[in-house]
């Protein structure tokens, strides 16, 4: 991989996956011999993009081993949905998580 097609790739990417998360896409697609082409790197940014976390989406991608990613695909997942308002952390506690829920 040249130098200019490695910063096209990491261009496309940019804004949207932190750096480490850029390498890891680069590196899984090279490791199951699918490298990124600068126009398969844009498009596969747009998707990630769909996603309101586009990092946790490439890391999904990743750990199913897909060459490629669409966020229709993780639809039961809520990676394409910001978390709930009303989402609240558990305190380990049952009674107190039972008596947050009722509010």
């Amino acid at each position: 991989m040249t130098l200019a097609h490695r910063f096209a790739i990491e261009d496309a990417f940019a804004g949207i996956l932190d750096d480490l998360h850029v390498a890891a896409v680069m590196e899984h697609r090279r490791a199951i011999r699918r490298p990124l082409t600068a126009h398969a790197a844009k498009l596969l940014a747009a998707q990630f993009a769909r996603c309101f976390n586009p990092n946790e989406a490439a890391d999904e991608m990743i750990l199913r081993g897909w060459q490629g990613f669409k966020p229709e695909w993780v639809r039961d997942r809520d990676m394409t949905r910001p978390p709930s308002a009303h989402a609240r952390q558990s305190v380990g506690n049952p009674m107190i998580d039972a008596l947050a829920r009722m509010q």
